[in-house]
């Protein structure tokens, strides 16, 4: 995913990929594709709430901790809501453990 973002196909740079619900999981499940955390988490956020589950987006930021305020904002993570209580699900983090 990376090299295909500034190499592409045929030598020139890809678009990005689009941020909607159904390119992200057509992205995902069709074309057997990863991608950043901004689309793994839209395919999956489209997938819990089609199952019906409570989801929500949340801004977050991925690095050394404390985070350099440059950073904020780099990731974003997802909340499934249940009754009162709130789970994280962070699908799109391939740098491993936070």
């Amino acid at each position: 995913e990376n090299l295909d973002s500034h190499a592409g196909g045929g030598g020139a740079p890809l678009p990005p990929p689009r941020l909607d619900p159904v390119a992200s999981a057509e992205r995902v499940a069709l074309r057997r594709r990863g991608g950043y955390c901004f689309v793994l988490v839209d395919a999956f956020a489209a997938l819990l709430t089609s199952l019906g589950f409570v989801v929500s987006l949340h801004t977050a930021g991925v690095g050394e901790s404390p985070l350099a305020p440059e950073k904020w904002g780099n990731h974003i993570v997802l909340l499934v809501h249940l009754g009162e209580r709130r789970f994280v699900s962070d699908v799109g983090l391939g740098d491993g453990p936070l």
